[in-house]
C-alpha cells in the first residue's frame, strides 16, 4: 500500500477514535449550508512531504432542501503554464459534479450519507518545443462525462466542523485526443482520437473539510 494510502487510514482511524466521547444535540436543520475543501494534499503535504494524485473536486458545497436530504456540487480547476528554456508546458483540467445526497445518523458524533452525482471533466496538457523559429507541439486532450454513486461518513468534529470521506461507484465515457503539429515538418503532422466506457469503484482518496453555516 502506498504511503499516501496509509497516511488517509492512520488519519481517518485516530479522528474516528478521539470522537468516540463527543455528543452533539444541537438541531442541525439550523445549518442550511454546508462548505467543503479537499484537504488531502494538505495531510500528505506535513506526513510524506510529497503531494499525491487526488483527481477530486477540490471545493463542495451542499445546501439543506429537508431535514436529510441536500443537493449537492463540486468542482475543480486548475490552470498551469510553465517555460524551461525552450519548452512550454501548459495544463488545464477542470471538474465539475452535481448530485443528491440523502444522509442518516449512526451516532451523535458519526452519520452515514449515499446518493448519485453526474459529472464532466475536461483536461488538456500541452507541450511546445522550439526548433529554430518553428514549434512542434504535442497536445493530449480529454473529455469525460458520466454518473456516479456515492456512500460516505460524516464526522462530526464541532457544532459547525466535520470531516467527510466518501466511496464511489463510477460509470462514464471518456474521449481523448492526440495531437502533433510540426512547424517545421508538416509531414509529421498528426492527429489520433480514442475512446472508451468503464465502470469502475473509487476507493476513499480524498479529505474533506466541512464548514457548516446558517440559514
Amino acid at each position: 500500500m502506498k504511503k499516501s494510502s496509509w497516511c488517509f487510514l492512520i488519519v481517518m482511524l485516530i479522528t474516528t477514535v478521539s470522537l468516540q466521547g463527543q455528543r452533539y444535540t444541537e438541531d442541525e436543520t439550523d445549518y442550511n449550508y454546508e462548505f467543503g475543501s479537499n484537504i488531502t494534499q494538505i495531510i500528505n503535504r506535513f506526513v510524506v512531504s510529497t503531494p499525491v494524485d487526488n483527481p477530486d473536486a477540490s471545493f463542495t458545497l451542499k445546501i439543506r432542501k429537508s431535514e436529510d436530504r441536500f443537493i449537492r456540487f463540486g468542482a475543480d480547476l486548475d490552470l498551469s503554464i510553465t517555460t524551461s528554456g525552450d519548452l512550454d508546458l501548459i495544463s488545464n483540467q477542470a471538474l465539475f459534479r452535481v448530485g443528491i445526497e440523502k444522509r442518516t445518523d449512526i451516532e451523535p458524533w458519526l452519520d452515514f450519507y449515499w446518493g448519485a452525482d453526474v459529472l464532466a471533466s475536461y483536461s488538456l496538457i500541452s507541450s511546445s518545443n522550439r526548433v529554430d523559429v518553428s514549434d512542434i507541439t504535442l497536445t493530449n486532450t480529454s473529455y469525460l462525462g458520466g454518473a456516479r454513486g456515492f456512500v460516505g461518513c460524516h464526522i462530526k468534529v464541532g457544532r459547525r466542523v466535520a470531516l467527510e470521506f466518501e466511496n464511489n461507484f463510477q460509470l462514464s465515457y471518456q474521449y481523448n485526443n492526440e495531437k502533433l503539429t510540426s512547424g517545421l515538418n508538416p509531414n509529421q503532422n498528426f492527429s489520433e482520437s480514442d475512446s472508451n466506457a468503464r465502470f469502475q469503484m473509487i476507493l476513499p482518496r480524498s479529505i474533506y473539510l466541512i464548514i457548516k453555516l446558517g440559514s
